[in-house]
């Protein structure tokens, strides 16, 4: 069986070797294919170099020896456009001054957010539905949690994968856990204290909103005209969905 496997190998090892050394149509194919990954790669390289500040001849110096192909960038009011010839990124800004922003922009943005961050929480797999005013302190754990006519006060020590917790009323986060992803929607105030920290967080209030400074988290805290975040890249709402960052070839 083993003498037969190698055998397969062998000649398959063979025949891509002829069709590597042919001079016609297959040959020029392989040739244009991997030219059309590089000027991707290349392209990929050059948006990121440009995202992180590095200036347009910054590679061309020293031991790079590398031109950076022109990418160009322009402002979709909260999101940044960054594209070549085969490449297109969309990344989110930090907004420093939301009044910057047309407020039916902002409204359109965190309506969408919101909508969308309601759905997943409502719609997670083990969705647990509670009524009344919840306390819940301990060891965190992977849940999913729907407190109705109430609101929710959590404080959790040790790690979760995964934590949804949606309350009609106020919720207040506390503790020292570490999730990898966090999703929290309150319909009222919002407030995350002590040191818990989060890979990725989604967060919403639809009143006030209140962070401790000890709280550690990449992602988004959107409130009436509020955006909140640690990142430079804010998560961008595109095309109906959140995406942390939308690559796509033309």
């Amino acid at each position: 069986m083993l003498s037969l496997v190698l055998g397969i190998i062998l000649a398959v090892t063979c025949m891509m070797t002829a069709l590597m050394q042919t001079t016609g149509g297959v040959r020029q194919v392989v040739l244009n294919c991997e030219k059309s990954l590089q000027n991707i790669y290349d392209e990929e390289s050059a948006i990121l170099a440009n995202l992180s500040g590095f200036p347009e001849d910054y590679f061309e110096k020293g031991n790079w020896a590398w031109k950076m192909p022109r990418v160009s960038r322009e402002m979709r009011g909260l999101w940044l456009d960054v594209h070549g010839d085969h490449v297109h990124a969309l990344s989110g800004v930090f907004v420093k001054d939301t009044s910057l922003v047309p407020a039916g922009q902002r409204r359109s943005v965190a309506d969408g957010f919101r909508t969308i961050l309601k759905n997943e929480i409502l719609s997670a797999k083990g969705l647990q539905r509670k009524s009344g005013n919840r306390r819940i302190i301990g060891e965190a754990r992977d849940l999913s949690l729907f407190v109705e006519d109430g609101d929710l006060y959590l404080d959790l020590s040790g790690h979760a994968a995964l934590g949804n917790f949606y309350s009609s009323g106020s919720l207040t986060l506390k503790g020292s856990a570490v999730f990898d992803t966090l999703r929290l929607y309150a319909v009222g105030p919002l407030k995350v204290a002590g040191n818990v920290s989060t890979r990725y967080l989604e967060a919403y209030s639809g009143d006030l909103v209140e962070l401790s400074r000890d709280f550690e988290f990449s992602g988004l805290v959107v409130a009436p005209s509020t955006f909140v975040t640690t990142m430079s890249l804010l998560p961008a709402f595109v095309g109906g969905r959140l995406v942390p960052f939308l690559w796509e070839l033309q």
